[in-house]
């Protein structure tokens, strides 16, 4: 991963099984898709909760009203979503419209502090 990340060019699925790749054909969506797995996980593990106790894969994403199918999804259920685009498979949405909000998930919480974005749309339990 530290020779992968962060990782560059045109989002996309992955093409082939890799070992250690540097690069892929999936661009940043790959490493993005990397990076929030990483975030749950690590959050899952203790190892990024805070003071606050919350698991970042347990927050639902919520106010995408041009993204409806977003609604109510965990960050969990979401990573479910890309990873499945990631492997070639289908989803509610293209990869190049996923790709951003991807981003926008991973850095959620910056150096300690909650974004915009995951004030906007990222809640503990159930949308208003």
């Amino acid at each position: 991963m530290l020779a992968y990340l962060p990782a560059s060019g045109v989002g996309g699925a992955l093409t082939s099984d890799l070992i250690n790749p540097t690069l892929s054909a999936s661009g940043t969506f790959g490493g993005n898709v990397a990076g929030l797995k990483l975030n749950v996980d690590f959050s899952d593990y203790g190892l990024t909760l805070g003071t606050s106790g919350l698991r970042f894969g347990d927050l639902t994403l919520c106010n995408f009203p041009s993204q409806p199918a977003l609604e109510g999804l965990s960050v969990r259920q979401y990573l479910g979503v890309v990873s499945t685009l990631l492997g070639g498979g289908t989803g509610p949405y293209p990869i190049a419209d996923l790709n951003p909000l991807t981003s926008s998930l991973n850095s959620s919480f910056t150096a300690g502090f909650v974004t915009a974005f995951a004030r906007d749309h990222l809640v503990n339990g159930a949308c208003p």
